[in-house]
């Protein structure tokens, strides 16, 4: 028999893209990248790194969190409790709506649904849902979803008319048509569940803050499989068209898992914490971006005979 191929990930580029760490990214119809840091800034990227435009002073805090409607709208959050919509104007992007004190504390996540409506997540243990005017282009709150705990995220799964909601040991699930609470999960063993991502059509993955990621059946409505690290999982990434998934501990650890069977691909270390990453996701084409400590980072799958 010949040797067998393996696929592995491997770092090609590094760019110093913020002044602080860049907390989350999105891609772009066109491929273009849009980068938010606690240093408050947004920053627009061609798929080449090449900076666009740089909003400074976007937030009056700590960026947490960006999400593309389209092209032209993206959607931002903030540790200073407000939501931010923005506008392409010709060849630049320019505020449009600002929801002030959208929250009472530290805004985590922000989404947008099929029919443009926004949802919200907070440290207030408040998910919001802001529903878009179409006469004027504005948001104004339309419902509010009470949790026993602060939010850090959420996972929306509109096919199945379905919003996730994950902190601390407790998972809970709602109706996305009505936002009443259908059922929970409880022992997560999870003491932040910052982690949570759709695996495929039936599976999510949760993880966050302790050595296990769990995948869950939503046809069941239960774990299916608990996963051990050696190591505090701060985020799980899904890479889909890899079949594989990404966990990471920030600085320093990265792990890549088979989706079908759960089985360990690659193994490595970072050789410096300076090169911390939060978080990564697939560009258009085709090549990994990580984003982290200051810093934007290229990956590629390579092929090596082994």
């Amino acid at each position: 028999m010949g040797k067998k191929q393996s696929k592995y990930l491997r770092e090609v580029e590094t760019y110093d893209a913020h002044d602080d760490s860049i907390n989350y990214v999105t891609i772009l119809p066109s491929g273009n990248i849009i980068s938010v840091s606690t240093d408050k800034s947004i920053k627009i990227w061609d798929i080449n790194i090449n900076l666009l435009q740089n909003i400074k002073n976007a937030h009056n805090d700590k960026i947490n969190y960006v999400d593309k409607k389209d092209e032209k709208n993206f959607v931002t959050c903030s540790n200073d409790k407000n939501i931010k919509t923005w506008i392409k104007n010709k060849n630049e992007y320019e505020l449009n709506q600002i929801i002030e004190k959208a929250h009472n504390k530290e805004i985590t996540k922000i989404q947008y649904l099929q029919n443009g409506n926004l949802i919200s997540s907070s440290l207030d243990n408040k998910i919001k849902i802001w529903n878009l005017i179409k006469k004027n282009n504005k948001y104004q709150l339309m419902s509010i979803i009470n949790h026993r705990y602060s939010i850090i995220s959420f996972l929306i799964l509109e096919d199945k008319n379905l919003l996730i909601s994950a902190k601390s040991y407790l998972i809970k699930f709602w109706n996305l048509n009505f936002y009443n609470f259908i059922w929970e999960l409880s022992e997560m063993h999870c003491e932040n569940c910052n982690g949570i991502e759709r695996l495929d059509e039936n599976r999510i993955l949760i993880g966050g803050g302790i050595h296990y990621v769990k995948i869950i059946s939503i046809k069941e409505r239960k774990i299916i499989k608990s996963l051990y690290l050696d190591f505090d999982c701060i985020g799980i990434f899904v890479l889909r068209n890899k079949n594989l998934f990404i966990v990471i501990n920030w600085p320093m650890v990265i792990k890549l898992y088979r989706n079908d069977n759960y089985e360990l691909y690659q193994y490595f270390q970072l050789c410096s914490d300076r090169n911390g990453i939060n978080g990564f996701t697939v560009l258009n084409n085709g090549l990994v971006l990580s984003y982290g400590s200051r810093k934007l980072k290229i990956w590629n799958f390579l092929k090596d005979k082994t």
